[in-house]
């Protein structure tokens, strides 16, 4: 923040509580937004990589011996995403399957 050399403390220190209070108003506005969110029901947070059904496709597709490359073509999903996804946590237990 840009202070001239000539401002008198007195006015400085209000600039100061005001920037300290708009500080501690935008997170109270913040939590009270996210908690409304979540009343609503809304899904907070970053989206799943893959959904459950293309986990359970990417597996079935993979147990029944075709490469990464063929299980990518098939879903329509980067060869990428399909590595990741079977060889991370995204698999579902066998019971799931």
């Amino acid at each position: 923040m840009y202070v001239p050399a000539d401002m008198p403390p007195a006015t400085l220190d209000v600039f100061t509580r005001a920037v300290e209070l708009e500080s501690k108003t935008l997170g109270a506005r913040i939590k009270l937004g996210l908690d409304r969110a979540r009343e609503k029901g809304m899904k907070l947070g970053t989206p799943p990589l893959v959904t459950k059904w293309e986990c359970t496709k990417f597996q079935g597709l993979h147990d029944r011996g075709l490469s990464n490359r063929k299980i990518a073509e098939a879903i329509g999903r980067t060869h990428t995403t399909v590595v990741r996804v079977l060889a991370s946590r995204y698999r579902l237990p066998p019971e799931e399957r």
